[in-house]
């Protein structure tokens, strides 16, 4: 299994957002979602492994990933996109740790930018 190929069962929000970008054909659009929910029901780990997908399946991408604060972001979604999401050794995790980074560069040329409102 390479880095871009996992084994992962998306299922509810997730799952709507990623069939309903894989089937997207028409011009360039600018998708905003929200998906809310209790903590611990996997909305950062669906997120993430759906923005993967993205960064992996069109080269030269960019997806910006925000959240109230920095910290907040740091805490949760990047811990979670780090621990579970990315594969071991990807070579996005080169350069500065989390707490610092403002963006993974993937290899492709895609990129995810990150960024806390209170910035």
């Amino acid at each position: 299994m390479t880095a871009t190929e996992m084994e992962v069962e998306l299922r509810g929000a997730p799952w709507k957002l990623l069939k309903r970008l894989a089937t997207y054909r028409d011009k360039r659009k600018v998708f905003e979602i929200l998906i809310e929910g209790a903590a611990g029901t996997g909305k950062s780990r669906g997120i993430g492994h759906v923005l993967f997908w993205l960064v992996h399946k069109w080269p030269g991408i960019r997806v910006l990933v925000v959240r109230k604060t920095r910290t907040s972001l740091t805490e949760s979604f990047l811990q979670t996109w780090e621990d579970e999401v990315v594969p071991a050794g990807h070579a996005m995790f080169d350069g500065p740790h989390r707490s610092t980074r403002t963006e993974y560069q993937i290899g492709n040329g895609s990129v995810i930018v990150l960024g806390g409102l209170d910035h």
